[in-house]
């Protein structure tokens, strides 16, 4: 199951930050592994274009 998550954090002068995350689950819906990050994104709060961070790492 892939989501994205939202996650503020201040200081980005406009701007929110997404986290796109990936989730892995058996056929119940029971987690069988750690969520794997596939990207983090930032949108500006006025003309909402989108920011790829270019990274998977929290920061």
């Amino acid at each position: 199951m892939q989501k994205i998550t939202y996650d503020y954090m201040k200081n980005y002068e406009g701007q929110d930050e997404f986290v796109y995350e990936e989730e892995y689950c058996d056929e119940n819906g029971n987690k069988v592994m750690d969520t794997q990050i596939l990207g983090f994104f930032l949108v500006d709060h006025v003309t909402l274009d989108v920011t790829d961070e270019h990274t998977t790492q929290w920061h």
